[in-house]
């Protein structure tokens, strides 16, 4: 959530905002529209200050009504990126807490009782180091020349900031321009052997970080807004393994949201977001007819605009910028009234599309395709010379501690601590947006192959594999086979070896792939022959605790009062009284048909054709 990320901002600054001149810095309501500020900061008006919502006046500026409080209005300007002045009253209706990026000129016209601000602070040095002074640390330009650090330090632009390459203000010092955060500056000096300061601004163009081996002098003429901090360089602590440590964890769920619009909401007044996580939030933004947003509500936009004449549409985004979905034409100001989340009970197996981002980039992470069980995910950080993760993550970590002087590199596990896959060296805050599943469930099929268990060797097994896998549609991954005891399954064929495919399949898919198994063509094409099928396999632990289970020959246990079955070509029927919550087994048997009934069982239904292939259903 943005705000939370601006409030962390706020408490490592030393606040100060230098007073000005009367009135309002005028001309700067194109600075920050209110479309731009709904979209990107829709909470600060309630959060931070009595006010209730964004405003523009035309011709003079972007704000906040009935604030009436400088500090407030500090603070405002603090959390809204690019701002530099503000402009307030306590005294003069409507009380606004207007910001600026420039105030080149100040009006009393409109605004006789109001008075401009321009924010002065001494950002609070981060954890490696310690405030040294205000301005640059100047006539450092030869400590670091730009054909040095490029030659030997060329990646570090681009992995440990936002910038782009060296560059050197001569008689001043070598740096990298639009850094503008003071932790990545110090990343930076870390990363360049000999570097003992470094100077950096937030608010002053262009926002560079210089780095210096000494700072005998420091110079504001040219870095008024700088400031330059000692990097203290880290005592060596006694050597240990080094452990991988979870950076985010995510629980995936449900959220119901609680909606309102000015005159209606149609469809959305209570919206459900599948795939989401506990610490998502939300935000109602605005998508302009035209803009090319690559937004999927970019068509409403259009249609708002050509039916209606509204500048756009109104969209409900997570707070990290996942779609959710498309609300009204833009003359709503769609808003959540509540929300609440219901985390998923119990780990899901099956085929996962999970949605990231990177603060920066996400390279071939974005959309990360896995097959597994999960309820929900984790961002671990792994340390260079971390040897109880896999080779692959080992490697990536050795290789950002090389290249780019980063700790280790970030991975993608499941809540169950299955690794996934590794993402960027560790300097992306990697994030999980959005998780669909495609579920997967067990169906067992009970095999009669027509070979010997010698012959039926590693390869042989692939080979059923793939050919199973082909004929139902999946990955043969996901079968399992197992080779049981011939005596166990009296339906096989004299001679043949009997196997259990144990298949994971789709569950939008199971019924299709239960006519493929029992259609020929699936014997032909496999060489087996299908004796039982069992669809949704229960499995527990031993030892099973009560009640007791019944004895081992299934229809060993005492025939129901209330449920019996009948069998006629083919086809087994099942009749019960419903009332009477009877835990059945019916199958075709030489009396006909029988049902047995235990407290164990699952109302299985174990059909038998006039071939003799069998298939078992539970029905609870």
């Amino acid at each position: 959530m943005k705000l939370a990320l601006f409030s962390c901002l706020i408490a490592g600054i030393t606040a100060a905002a230098n007073e000005g001149a009367l009135g309002i810095c005028a001309g700067t309501d194109k600075e920050f529209t209110v479309g731009f500020l709904n979209a990107n900061y829709p909470t600060i008006p309630k959060d931070l200050t009595k006010g209730t919502h964004w405003y523009t006046h035309p011709g003079l500026a972007s704000g906040i009504c009935n604030v009436k409080d400088v500090k407030a209005c500090e603070n405002v300007c603090r959390s809204v990126e690019g701002c530099n002045y503000f402009s307030m009253s306590h005294t003069q209706a409507c009380y606004a807490c207007f910001i600026h990026k420039t105030c080149d000129a100040p009006s009393t016209k409109i605004g006789p009782k109001y008075k401009t601000y321009e924010l002065l602070a001494t950002p609070k040095a981060p954890a490696g180091s310690e405030f040294a002074g205000n301005g640059i640390c100047h006539g450092t330009d030869s400590e670091f020349t730009t054909a040095f650090l490029n030659a030997k330090y060329p990646n570090v632009p681009k992995a440990l900031t936002k910038g782009t390459h060296w560059y050197t203000h001569n008689g001043l010092a070598s740096g990298i321009c639009h850094v503008r955060d003071i932790a990545a500056c110090e990343k930076v000096c870390d990363a360049v052997e000999g570097c003992n300061y470094f100077s950096i601004s937030l608010t002053q163009n262009c926002y560079a970080c210089f780095i210096h081996k000494t700072c005998d002098k420091s110079r504001t003429e040219i870095g008024a807004r700088y400031h330059n901090y000692k990097f203290l360089h880290p005592t060596a602590a006694p050597t240990t393994a080094p452990t991988t440590r979870i950076r985010e964890k995510f629980a995936w769920g449900t959220w119901t949201l609680n909606m309102k619009g000015s005159s209606y909401t149609h469809g959305w007044k209570t919206t459900v977001h599948q795939g989401g996580f506990h610490s998502d939030t939300f935000v109602v933004k605005e998508i302009r007819a035209g803009s090319r947003s690559g937004s999927p509500a970019q068509v409403s936009a259009d249609s708002c605009k050509q039916r209606f004449r509204l500048p756009g549409v109104e969209a409900l985004y997570t707070g990290d910028g996942q779609y959710v979905r498309t609300l009204s034409c833009d003359n709503q100001n769609a808003r959540v009234v509540s929300k609440s989340f219901v985390p998923n009970v119990g780990a899901k197996f099956g085929e996962w599309n999970i949605q990231m981002k990177g603060s920066g980039y996400t390279h071939n992470w974005k959309t990360v395709q896995w097959t597994g069980k999960a309820n929900g995910f984790m961002v671990k950080e792994i340390l260079s010379g971390d040897k109880t993760v896999p080779a692959a993550a080992q490697e990536a970590a050795s290789s950002c501690k090389n290249r780019f002087n980063l700790p280790g590199v970030e991975a993608l596990y499941s809540d169950q601590g299955e690794f996934i896959r590794t993402l960027s060296c560790d300097n992306q805050d990697a994030h999980v947006l959005h998780a669909a599943l495609s579920e997967m469930k067990d169906v067992e099929l009970k095999l009669a192959v027509n070979m010997g268990r010698a012959q039926f060797n590693a390869a042989a097994q692939a080979a059923l594999k793939a050919k199973i896998a082909a004929q139902l549609g999946v990955a043969a991954a996901n079968i399992e086979l197992k080779i049981v005891d011939s005596r166990r399954l009296l339906e096989a064929a004299a001679g043949s070896l009997n196997v259990i495919a144990i298949v994971k399949v789709p569950v939008n898919a199971i019924q299709v792939a239960l006519k493929k198994i029992a259609a020929p063509a699936f014997a032909a094409a496999t060489g087996a022959k299908v004796t039982e099928v069992v669809q949704d396999i229960v499995k527990t632990s031993a030892p099973t605790p009560a009640p007791t289970m019944p004895p081992t020959a299934v229809l060993g246990n005492a025939v129901c009062p209330n449920t019996y079955c009948t069998y006629q070509n083919g086809k087994t029927t099942v009749f019960e009284k419903t009332d009477k919550n009877e835990k059945w087994h019916c199958q075709k048997t030489a009396a006909g048909c029988t049902c047995v009934c235990h407290a164990s069982l699952k109302c299985a239904l174990r059909h038998e054709t006039l071939s003799g292939y069998k298939k078992t259903l539970y029905h609870c």
